[in-house]
């Protein structure tokens, strides 16, 4: 078999035959490998044995300021202050964010513009389904239009809480 993003491909009778081991090898680390060490460890190789496939994990940083914050925030704060960010996350394809409600959309799509940092954060073992209902259930009651508050449960406590979920930390 040779691993082919979320799916895994029969090898051909040529690939069995022509085909370079040592590529081969590093490709079937590669799929399993989460933390990026290029070893593989048992967890890794069970959670493959078993059908569970890496995602990639990104994280999206707007300044909502467009970089002005930086250059008024000595005087206004009395120190340097680089943005004031707005978060969401990449994964499965699509950015999750809050703003009043939990929502999805194209990654560096979304109403906030381009990103002004990107940043890959790891992988997730988590399928789709499952995502959606941590979200569903768990985020949802506490990230809602009425409970949105600027300081206290904003779009980055939204992302702290799907990092956490996604990853593990």
């Amino acid at each position: 078999f040779r691993p082919n993003g979320n799916t895994t491909q029969h090898l051909t009778d040529e690939e069995l035959t022509e085909g370079d081991p040592e590529a081969f090898a590093r490709e079937i680390v590669q799929a399993m490998d989460l933390n990026g060490d290029e070893r593989i460890s048992y967890g890794e190789f069970m959670a493959y044995i078993l059908g569970r496939r890496k995602h990639e994990v990104r994280l999206h940083l707007y300044d909502l300021t467009g970089g002005v914050a930086e250059g008024i925030s000595p005087w206004l704060l009395g120190q340097r202050v680089e943005g004031i960010w707005h978060t969401g996350t990449v994964v499965f394809g699509k950015e999750y964010h809050y703003s009043r409600d939990a929502v999805h959309g194209d990654p560096g799509q979304t109403a906030f513009g381009k990103p002004t940092r990107e940043i890959h954060l790891g992988y997730t073992l988590w399928r789709k389904d499952e995502f959606h209902r941590f979200i569903s259930q768990e985020l949802k009651p506490i990230f809602q239009r009425d409970t949105y508050d600027v300081v206290c449960n904003n779009c980055n406590h939204f992302t702290d809480h799907v990092c956490g979920f996604l990853l593990g930390k």
